[in-house]
């Protein structure tokens, strides 16, 4: 998968500089000339990971399994995409948001009987109602530079927070319990990254639209905090914890067409993908600690996580 990311980023980087000698030849104005700008899309986006075949709750005697990673399916989930900045014939600025997504699903399993989560053994369970959630933010600031007309190169500073949940509440004749297990990772580091803009126009050169893409690659600094729970409704706490300090690759890629009714305003639909080679997951959290029948451990593995998004949107010039 990474090595497909890196070769379409090159890909891009190869179309947007095409193209952008192709609008020079057209008399196309800068990127971002004009000063301050402003651009905002809703987001509509999809989320997947590496780990579906892991296997997180086991029957306490015999083989096989009562609930893979796989059967967690969360649908699409809204979120936004928000730039402002600054240009001006050469270098400017622009700070960004995109995120704001928060992914959900549930898996009814019923009355499981005898089953083991994590390194609990449960005996008699007359129902087990599992559920996941994950949200996901990122900021930046970049600095940019002119390449060549509708050709610009950024490069800056990317901060990421995903916090990742796994929540099981268990039924028993007397009582009931909660397990809870969640991976919350935050993490910053430096990005590089190029953006093009391609107008198509008629023979007047009057643009009926543009096709515009970007693509950036980074490197975070990251710090898992990784923690387990287990409360049961008679009383008592059971926790673990662990903090994994490591870091990983991110990778994105942006298309869009679009259409400018003026000189300041325009709207534009897209396709986005974000991707994470090495994050800590909750489902992961879970499956290690079946694995091993041991709740946290100081090295918990990673998984792959893409994020595929659906754009529209708008932006202005003042």
């Amino acid at each position: 998968m990474a090595d497909r990311l890196l070769a379409l980023f090159l890909g891009t980087v190869s179309l947007v500089s095409t193209t952008a000698v192709w609008a020079a030849d057209v008399g196309q104005a800068a990127t971002g000339a004009g000063g301050v700008y402003f651009s905002g899309d809703f987001v509509y986006a999809y989320r997947s990971t590496s780990g579906s075949s892991n296997v997180l709750i086991v029957p306490t005697a015999g083989p096989g399994s009562v609930l893979t990673e796989g059967q967690f399916g969360p649908g699409a989930a809204p979120g936004a995409d928000v730039r402002l900045g600054w240009m001006g014939d050469t270098y400017g600025i622009e700070g960004r948001f995109f995120g704001g997504f928060n992914w959900k699903d549930d898996v009814g399993l019923g009355a499981v009987g005898n089953v083991r989560i994590g390194s609990f053994s449960n005996f008699g369970a007359t129902n087990l109602d599992t559920s996941i959630s994950s949200k996901l933010n990122t900021a930046e600031i970049n600095a940019r530079a002119v390449l060549m007309p509708d050709l610009v190169a950024f490069g800056g500073i990317r901060y990421m927070d995903l916090d990742d949940a796994l929540q099981g509440d268990i039924s028993f004749p007397a009582f009931t319990a909660t397990y809870l297990w969640q991976a919350h990772t935050t993490g910053w580091g430096p990005q590089i990254g190029l953006q093009g803009k391609f107008k198509l126009a008629d023979t007047a050169n009057y643009e009926w639209a543009y096709l515009k893409g970007d693509a950036r690659v980074g490197y975070l600094f990251t710090s898992a905090q990784n923690d387990f729970s287990l409360r049961p409704s008679t009383g008592g706490l059971f926790e673990d914890h662990g903090e994994d300090k490591s870091g990983t690759m991110v990778a994105e890629l942006g298309v869009a067409i679009g259409h400018d009714f003026t000189s300041n305003f325009g709207i534009e639909a897209g396709y986005r993908a974000l991707f994470l080679p090495k994050v800590a997951t909750a489902t992961g959290l879970l499956a290690n600690a079946t694995a091993q029948s041991d709740n946290i451990t100081a090295d918990e593995p990673t998984n792959r996580m893409l994020v595929q998004a659906f754009t529209i949107g708008a932006h202005l010039k003042f």
